[in-house]
C-alpha cells in the first residue's frame, strides 16, 4: 500500500512539466488513485467483501482541484 502511495506521489510533480492537456488527466489519475488508497484503508483493506468507492462529492472535489490547477498552469505560461 505504501509503495503504491509513493508511486502516485512521485507522479504528481509531472503535472507541472507535461503539456496542459495531459496535466489534467495525470492530476486526476494520481489524486484519484490516492483517494482510492485512502478508501481501501478506511474499510480495513478488505477489498473482496466491498469494492472501495469514492462518493460523488469526493469525485467532484478531485475534479475541481485538477481543473483549478490546470487554470493556474494556463495563467502561468
Amino acid at each position: 500500500m505504501e509503495r503504491a502511495r509513493q508511486w502516485f506521489d512521485r507522479g504528481l510533480p509531472l503535472v507541472k512539466v507535461v503539456n496542459r492537456s495531459l496535466a489534467l488527466d495525470l492530476e486526476l489519475f494520481s489524486r484519484g488513485g490516492l483517494a482510492i488508497l485512502e478508501a481501501i484503508e478506511e474499510q480495513g483493506y478488505d477489498v473482496l467483501v466491498q469494492r472501495p468507492i469514492l462518493s460523488k462529492l469526493r469525485k467532484a472535489k478531485l475534479a475541481f482541484r485538477a481543473l483549478a490547477g490546470r487554470i493556474a498552469l494556463g495563467s502561468a505560461g
